[in-house]
């Protein structure tokens, strides 16, 4: 079948068809197709590579690879190192393309670094919905290009919801597998917010690619939209909650301090709570495998190295005890998104580069240690991405 892509222009309103040995043709939009107001300025879309183009009002163009079920994850990935990056090192690179005032000249040579790799097709930089989320309070020309720049260098490629990984490692575990989740990171950006734990619905059954297409494609556009609109999107409540689990941990490491508690109880402390942290989790994984959630606890509580074993939930657990074992640690409410989003992602990536004190934790970690390379700045990643391309 031959090559064959369709361009929207929504401001100009046409449709541009191009069929490989053909001659492009140029078309008006029908009525009532993308009349609407939208941040978008154009979308590419090229069904046979499994490949989308959204452009942006400010210029920017983001390349989305979706999700091709006939390859494997592994093939998509393409031997490209994964590399998670924690908010403020995207608003890093964000403000060296903006231009690099207050930015270091070191850092943006890093930054342009990356980039670059992106766009070579030698790395990925995958998005989470920690980023999203840290996105929308924004407001204004910050806002746009913080957005535009995640989602151009993110190439559609997602990290899952850490509450489904965690659902997966415990899954596996209490049956007696591997505790490990399967599909961390994956070119499925329209799941981005999904905390379910299966795969999409256009990656499951015979893939056909204008209809695999079709299916994710309001979803991407309309996210996309979202994320670069100048507005600032209220909080609904995701604050609150996080101060509650940020005040519910302080009030923990008071006590233990208080008491004097030595490292063994400290450990122990950390362990149970974090499981009471998990019972939502509980609830969905004994209904995914028809046990009772006391079964699930007791499997799980059972064998007291399993936790230890799972690649998110094992750094997690490590990361809580050397919290609550630092008498100085304020805990917060954007530490939730650190703990879980970097604890994650330090199981299952290649490098991850997160805020200095987060990352002096997880090299803490021994049992299991960290995956990933471990950085605390843009220059570190260099250095850590050239060991592993080497």
């Amino acid at each position: 079948m031959a090559s064959r892509s369709f361009e929207f222009d929504i401001r100009a309103r046409t449709l541009t068809l191009t069929v490989e040995d053909m001659d492009a043709r140029t078309l008006a939009l029908p009525p009532g197709m993308f009349e609407f107001e939208t941040n978008l300025e154009r979308v590419a879309i090229r069904p046979d590579a499994a490949e989308l183009t959204v452009g942006f009002a400010n210029g920017r163009d983001a390349v989305i690879e979706l999700r091709d079920t006939r390859r494997s994850l592994e093939e998509l990935q393409a031997g490209r190192p994964l590399v998670y990056l924690d908010q403020n090192h995207w608003s890093t690179i964000a403000a060296v393309r903006e231009g690099p005032a207050g930015v270091t000249t070191e850092q943006a040579r890093a930054a342009q670094v990356l980039a670059d790799l992106v766009h070579d097709r030698r790395i990925l930089l995958p998005v989470s919905g920690a980023h999203l989320v840290e996105t929308t309070p924004l407001q204004g020309d910050r806002r746009v290009a913080l957005a535009t720049t995640v989602l151009e260098l993110g190439r559609g490629w997602r990290m899952r919801n850490p509450l489904s990984v965690r659902a997966d490692e415990i899954v596996s575990g209490v049956r007696g597998e591997a505790p490990v989740a399967s599909g961390v990171f994956a070119p499925e950006v329209n799941e981005i917010l999904s905390s379910e734990t299966s795969v999409s619905a256009a990656a499951q059954g015979e893939f056909e690619p204008i209809e695999a297409l079709l299916k994710v494609l309001p979803a991407i556009l309309g996210m996309y939209d979202t994320v670069v609109d100048r507005e600032a999107i209220p909080d609904e409540g995701g604050l609150a909650a996080a101060q509650a689990w940020a005040q519910n941990w302080a009030d923990i490491a008071a006590k233990v301090h208080a008491a004097g508690e030595p490292a063994s109880m400290v450990r122990r402390v950390a362990y149970g709570n974090l499981i009471l942290d998990l019972r939502d989790t509980l609830i969905e994984v004994a209904g995914m495998i028809g046990i009772s959630v006391e079964e699930v606890l007791d499997r799980l509580i059972a064998d007291k190295d399993l936790v230890s074993r799972m690649p998110f939930l094992g750094q997690m657990n490590q990361l809580l005890f050397a919290r609550l074992r630092n008498t100085g640690q304020r805990w917060e409410a954007n530490d939730l998104f650190d703990i879980m989003f970097l604890s994650c992602a330090a199981g299952y990536a290649d490098v991850v580069v997160g805020e200095r004190t987060t990352i002096g934790y997880l090299r803490q970690a021994r049992a299991p240690r960290a995956k990933a390379s471990l950085a605390s700045s843009l220059p570190e990643a260099v250095d850590a991405v050239n060991r592993i391309l080497a």
